[in-house]
């Protein structure tokens, strides 16, 4: 069948009982074996690759079932044991975890990114002396973020960061730390100072996680972050970049080469060693 099809149980054949039961099963194949009537599909694929041995594994976690591991031995080969039978227990007991862990990090994965959409602007901001696009690449960190900020005497700060990680605890770190860049921004402070102020709330995230019971997930998970931070003044025609523990900038000139921009590079965010911005 191809992947992703479904496929109807008959009741009463190993597959059908294996769910119910939960019991794993080591089954003699037979031309005679009274189960095959009911899956007249399945018992022409069998006896075509001449299966004289079926081991059927439920394939559960929490009492949840997840699948079923189906094995045949064919032709030559010896029937199936109960050693058998074990190592296909074991197999079925690792394949349904790891399904389980699958499915977990596609559902944060997918909360995660609706999360970080919700959080970003919705629609280009146009200032007055600026025009701005962006794209936001699906799969990526679901901790990034970028901002547009028109601030007083027609200025615009434009601001990119991330938290590093693609789990629903980056997207909310991320919606923290642009909401405080926002409000620091309204402030007027010089870039350095903004950074620096922004380390600072940063700090008070990580300490708050340190102190977390050791029960927690979260308390030993390491929290890494960075930002570019740059304020575009059209009167004087200069833009202000300061960046802390993020890559530089780059300048894209006329005959479309891209350029690192010269920026001192500061601490990361959530670095534990101090250092000034400039």
């Amino acid at each position: 069948r191809p992947v992703g099809g479904t496929r109807r149980l008959p009741p009463h054949t190993p597959y059908a009982r294996a769910v119910a039961d939960l019991r794993p099963r080591l089954v003699p194949l037979t031309a005679g074996t009274p189960w095959l009537a009911a899956d007249p599909d399945g018992a022409g694929a069998l006896t075509q690759a001449g299966a004289h041995s079926l081991i059927v594994v439920p394939l559960t976690l929490r009492g949840a079932v997840l699948g079923l591991l189906s094995l045949y031995r064919c032709g030559p080969a010896e029937p199936f044991d109960e050693d058998d039978v074990s190592l296909a227990t074991s197999a079925a007991t690792r394949a349904a975890l790891a399904i389980d862990n699958a499915r977990r990090y596609e559902r944060e994965h997918v909360i995660a990114s609706t999360v970080q959409r919700r959080l970003l602007p919705q629609a280009e901001r146009h200032q007055a002396a600026v025009e701005t696009a962006h794209v936001l690449l699906p799969g990526r960190d679901s901790g990034c973020w970028f901002d547009t900020i028109a601030l007083s005497g027609a200025r615009t700060a434009l601001v990119v960061g991330g938290v590093a990680g693609e789990g629903l605890q980056s997207a909310i770190a991320m919606g923290q730390l642009r909401t405080v860049i926002q409000a620091l921004a309204d402030l007027d402070l010089e870039p350095e100072e903004v950074l620096a102020r922004l380390k600072e709330t940063a700090d008070r995230l990580a300490s708050e996680r340190a102190a977390l019971p050791p029960s927690d997930a979260l308390q030993g998970e390491e929290l890494r972050a960075g930002c570019v931070y740059g304020v575009y003044d059209p009167f004087t025609r200069t833009c202000t970049v300061v960046r802390a523990g993020h890559p530089a900038p780059l300048a894209i000139g006329p005959d479309g080469r891209a350029v690192a921009l010269d920026v001192p590079e500061g601490p990361g965010l959530f670095d534990a060693d101090g250092g000034l911005f400039a």
